[in-house]
């Protein structure tokens, strides 16, 4: 049950740029893949990963040099534009993602060997909580999308590797205990979707099918004006009270935010999230525990 940050409300009215510079994965010519050989007790908070792999295509923090972090294997990799492509080989109709979990859901995972989300843990109620439409939005886009789906809420991963040297500091209370799950599911099983776009469905804002800034920004002010000409108040920002705006403008927005699933055009400036209704022990490839820091 991973969704992080999935709760952010932004009070502009182009959420698009916001979270494509807050969220994004660069792209660079050529990336270089760091591995943690070594690492100990007395190691500094970011070597912390005693005796765990970890992999970064981005940064190792405002603070932070490679001698931080052990004895450093080097290796050179061209053209990459995530992670996947410089791991080992994963046949063309399975895609490699990784989450974040808390240890019970690694514990019963283990246990029960299949886990589908429980509505009513208190973690999912708290991440839920405000947000219903736009979850079960989703759930009706993978009952479209996915052939054997079959309704329950949707677990969350993402496309990208979850460096812990950045993620373990920015993102739990200090000293929480998780784990990162790193799958390798069937692509038939998964719905992808771009992480900074699905802001727009979380904070019901019409979502322009352009990526590109210029034509972004006219489109949606197009769809504005034209919604204010017709006497309709658009919000900016989730409202407290969700009230559906008066047809067609309820549903020209809801059909815009299938725009998300466009993600080969939107994956070079945005993170690519997943959700998929089963998380198997059987598609877990590596689990590493870790604590979170302040």
């Amino acid at each position: 049950m991973d969704f992080v940050s999935n709760g952010v409300l932004v009070h502009t009215t182009n959420y698009r740029k916001y979270f494509a510079k807050t969220y994004r994965v660069k792209r660079r010519k050529s990336l270089t893949e760091y591995e943690v050989v070594t690492g100990g007790e007395n190691s500094s908070p970011v070597t912390v990963l005693k005796d765990v792999e970890a992999r970064t295509l981005t940064t190792h923090g405002p603070n932070t040099r490679e001698t931080d972090i052990g004895i450093l294997r080097n290796r050179q990799t061209s053209n990459c534009l995530a992670l996947n492509s410089c791991l080992d080989h994963v046949k063309s109709d399975h895609i490699r993602l990784w989450t974040i979990q808390s240890p019970d859901v690694w514990n019963a995972l283990q246990e029960q060997k299949t886990l589908l989300v429980d509505p009513n843990h208190p973690t999912f109620v708290s991440h839920i909580d405000g947000f219903p439409d736009a979850y079960d939005w989703m759930r009706e886009q993978m009952t479209q999308r996915i052939s054997d789906y079959s309704g329950h809420y949707p677990w969350w991963a993402y496309e990208h590797f979850l460096d812990l040297r950045f993620y373990r500091w920015h993102t739990h209370p200090s000293g929480q205990r998780l784990v990162r799950l790193e799958l390798v599911i069937p692509r038939e099983k998964v719905l992808l979707s771009a992480y900074g776009d699905w802001h727009c469905v979380l904070n019901r804002a019409y979502l322009p099918a352009s990526i590109l800034e210029e034509d972004y920004d006219r489109e949606m002010a197009a769809w504005e004006e034209a919604a204010k000409r017709s006497g309709i108040e658009v919000s900016y920002g989730r409202p407290k009270v969700v009230v559906p705006y008066p047809e067609p403008w309820e549903m020209q927005m809801q059909t815009s935010w299938e725009h998300v699933f466009d993600v080969e055009a939107r994956r070079p400036t945005q993170t690519i999230q997943a959700t998929f209704e089963e998380l198997k022990l059987a598609e877990v490839v590596k689990a590493t525990e870790f604590a979170s820091m302040p």
